[in-house]
């Protein structure tokens, strides 16, 4: 689930291509169980942090797609994962462990789907102990498990795991369960917030480490009982009818403490194991899933197009910038490179650690935050002027003209990161790509704003070459600002004069009228 550089973002399905897994149900399920089963998958893509997945409700079936070729992880999410508890009766090495029963091929057609089932209960489950025992060592493994989540809890079981065949005995039921399938000591019975994968130091193993809730439904104390009973017995912990850990129980648990599962082949299959005991069981069982490629809908040649065209971009913003504020506006420029490199960064990391995916739209977010940086940049600018304007030198104008536009930056910028918060949380797919780049790019605006950007043209007001007008066109209104004065000084001396001589003509013909007016 990688892109091809050493040093890039994963991409989406969308730039990248992926991969498409199918899931049939076995039997018929209800409406609503189908949307809890989506609903849990989907939950255990976020938990694994398979970042650009789909999960989707197609008529009857669940649709999941991921991007890269890797349909391990997609078929690990399709598990049933239901995780049950057995004493052990017996086990015996299976004679070829390469070799396995071939599951009935029952796609589209139902009722040998539900015949198959049938048949495999009535072949390994049952409530004759000795007929099954006697049936271990000549029964074969199927290469597909029918029963996994169906099987009978109050029979024997025959199951395998890791080249061993087991006969199992019936679930312990939980005291102060209700009958039915909630009464067994499973899964279901785990706390959720205790579940973790990690490395046992001490074995040197890894494990998946849980606890059974405790409460009225005790499961804690009926495991702790169990382990009483079954003391350098050997105990069964299976997944979807596949004994993953037999263990000898060498003590007795205490009610609320930890419980382990080892033997696991990695720490991948640990995490998807923890995952899917985190989130639950599945209410239903699947089909084998039928695996597709998905290509990129876009593809290189169009993501290298989009890339040339953000590259043409910022020469024109590089333009504009020196054309209009000269040598600052390369410092913002510069100021607009780190951005864009630390948002690369973050992303490329995200990647690593969480498994994040690019996609188209969140390249889109990606474009919308760095506009907003500039739109940073320029409200900076413009406070400046606004400073010259009152008569401010240009090394003072630097600092005052922060102090506002910091407020500014910071307002606009937290809007921006509340909405993508928002439509985050309440929007879904690639909408959601949308909001997270955008808010991401939103916060290294106003975190290179304060730590670059303003340190920078600071600096540069102190030295006298950048404080030359000739050097920013943010000190050309201080030329404007003396051109101003001078003109409202030349206008005024001129309306003096001229009053002074509208006041001499009016007072030289004074005289004259007066005569006139003595002659009549």
């Amino acid at each position: 689930m990688t892109s091809s550089g050493a040093f890039a973002p994963k991409l989406g399905i969308d730039l990248q291509g992926g991969t498409r897994v199918t899931l049939v149900p076995r039997g018929e399920p209800d409406e609503e169980s189908m949307q809890q089963a989506t609903d849990i998958i989907r939950e255990r893509v976020n938990g694994l942090g398979v970042s650009g997945a789909e999960v989707v409700l197609d008529g009857s079936n669940i649709v999941l797609t991921v991007p890269g070729e890797d349909a391990t992880a997609a078929r690990d999410l399709g598990e049933t994962s239901k995780l049950t508890i057995r004493p052990v009766v017996q086990v015996v090495p299976m004679a070829d462990p390469f070799n396995f029963e071939p599951t009935p091929d029952t796609a589209g057609d139902q009722a040998a789907a539900e015949k198959a089932i049938e048949d495999a209960r009535a072949e390994r489950q049952g409530d004759d102990q000795a007929a099954l025992q006697q049936k271990l060592n000549t029964w074969n493994c199927p290469e597909t498990d029918l029963l996994a989540g169906v099987d009978n809890p109050d029979q024997y079981l025959l199951a395998c795991g890791d080249g061993q065949k087991y006969l199992l005995a019936p679930q312990p039921k939980v005291d102060g369960a209700p009958e039915g399938p909630a009464g067994y000591l499973d899964g279901e019975k785990i706390q959720r917030d205790s579940v973790s994968a990690g490395f046992d130091q001490q074995r040197g193993q890894i494990q998946v480490a849980f606890r059974f809730n405790g409460g009225p439904v005790n499961a804690s104390m009926t495991w702790s009982q169990l382990t009483q009973e079954y003391l350098n017995q050997q105990v069964a912990i299976l997944m979807d009818n596949e004994v993953i850990s037999a263990p000898v129980i060498q003590g007795v648990t205490p009610p609320g403490s930890q419980t382990s599962i080892t033997g696991l082949d990695d720490m991948d299959t640990a995490q998807s194991l923890a995952s899917n005991l985190r989130f639950g069981a599945l209410p239903v069982s699947f089909e084998e899933p039928n695996v597709d490629n998905v290509p990129a809908s876009l593809g290189q040649a169009s993501l290298e197009a989009g890339l040339l065209a953000g590259a043409v971009g910022l020469l024109l913003i590089l333009g504009y910038s020196l054309l209009y504020y000269r040598v600052i506006g390369l410092l913002a420029f510069l100021s607009l490179v780190f951005a864009i490199v630390l948002t690369y960064g973050v992303l490329v990391l995200l990647g690593n650690w969480i498994g994040y995916t690019l996609d188209l739209a969140g390249v889109a977010g990606v474009i919308i935050g760095i506009g907003m940086t500039a739109d940073s940049f320029v409200v900076y600018f413009e406070r400046i002027k606004d400073e010259l304007r009152e008569g401010h030198k240009f090394r003072s104008a630097v600092p005052r003209g922060w102090k506002n536009a910091s407020r500014t930056i910071v307002t606009g910028n937290m809007v921006s990161v509340i909405g993508a918060v928002v439509l985050y949380v309440l929007a879904i797919g690639e909408v959601r790509g949308f909001a997270f780049t955008l808010g991401l790019t939103t916060i290294m605006d106003i975190l290179v704003a304060f730590t670059i950007m303003w340190p920078l043209v600071y600096l540069a007001s102190t030295k006298p070459v950048f404080s030359k007008n000739s050097m920013n066109g943010l000190g050309a209104m201080e030329d404007l600002r003396v051109k101003a004065a001078a003109e409202h000084r030349s206008e005024a001396s001129r309306r003096n004069t001229a009053a002074s001589e509208q006041a001499a003509t009016t007072a030289g013909s004074t005289p004259s009228s007066q005569s006139k007016g003595d002659d009549a």
